[in-house]
């Protein structure tokens, strides 16, 4: 069988679960997510500005504030 493990930032329970399955002979991916630092979030902003305008800005940033709270 073959498995595939994603994890973010490098959590420990991933190693672990993947070091498991290799004991037992099972092929094992493991695929570390990263989130974008905080310059890239940044400059992703600042193009959405000028691409998109600053109306359009703040109904992205109200909109991703609001979900995260419902």
């Amino acid at each position: 069988m073959n498995w595939l493990i994603v994890t973010t930032a490098n959590l420990p329970e991933a190693y672990a679960a993947a070091d498991f399955l290799l004991k037992r002979s099972q092929r094992v991916q493991l695929l570390n997510i990263r989130g974008r630092s905080r310059i890239q979030t940044l400059r992703i902003l600042q193009r959405l500005a000028r691409k998109r305008g600053g109306i359009y800005l703040l109904d992205f940033l109200l909109g991703r504030a609001l979900r995260r709270r419902y």
